[in-house]
């Protein structure tokens, strides 16, 4: 805009101030979306925490033992509520995890934790998680497995064993994957020693956007683009 010698009558300065004005506050509406659409993903991201589990345990049991002989997997993921430092049953949300051998495979969820013989069994301090990861403290006496045992449906456990006396703990410091081999208790058992340290169970996933919160925060940024490059100053001749 140039304004001309309007302006000592001031004229011009009123005219500056009117078509300035909508500008504004478009500028300002475009911003206010744009940081809105960011707080509503960072708080869909910051409210929970994923992390991805894949582990294995081999079974050292002495040759005649009734659980097959080889490697049992437990692979998945566990959500959590987001709380960082030292995790307790009501942290965690939900949870997918498909145990399985060189012969079987079945899957057990959190959805299947309405059954009486499904459980969380979590003692101790040892369960923590970070930005990074999800964590068992096999220093600490403590205690964290998901299981389901059933005399009809295929029953799942894993589990892991931290530090304590003996005579409470027989077989400490282990972790342990059961694969169901088919109906009711039958099941492939295997132990995995471990040594009495801060061990990574699961690596967290961080989330992507939905499509619909990318079309928000896209949209609300060319908005503000476009608004403050519509948005000049005049210039007084």
């Amino acid at each position: 805009m140039i304004v001309r010698s309007s302006m000592r009558q001031g004229v011009g300065a009123k005219t500056l101030k009117c078509k300035m004005k909508p500008r504004l506050k478009e500028g300002i509406a475009g911003y206010a979306l744009f940081l809105l659409a960011l707080g509503a993903q960072a708080e869909a991201v910051l409210s929970t925490a994923e992390y991805r589990i894949d582990r294995m345990a081999f079974n050292d049991r002495a040759p005649g033992s009734i659980s097959p002989s080889g490697a049992t997997y437990v692979q998945g993921y566990i959500v959590t509520n987001g709380r960082i430092g030292v995790l307790a049953t009501a942290d965690l949300i939900s949870w997918s995890l498909t145990f399985s051998d060189d012969s079987y495979s079945s899957t057990f969820n959190s959805a299947d934790f309405a059954q009486g013989s499904s459980r969380v069994n979590l003692r101790g301090n040892g369960l923590n998680a970070n930005s990074e990861g999800l964590y068992f403290d096999f220093s600490q006496e403590s205690t964290f497995g998901i299981s389901r045992f059933s005399s009809v449906d295929p029953s799942f456990a894993w589990s892991m064993e931290g530090n304590c006396p003996i005579q409470r703990c027989p077989g400490a410091l282990h972790e342990r994957i059961d694969v169901p081999t088919g109906p009711g208790f039958s099941a492939h058992t295997a132990w995995a020693p471990r040594t009495a340290e801060l061990e990574r169970i699961g690596v967290r996933v961080f989330a992507v956007p939905e499509p619909a919160t990318l079309v928000l925060v896209t949209g609300a940024l060319f908005a503000a683009l476009g608004t403050r490059k519509r948005w000049r100053p005049a210039s007084v001749v």
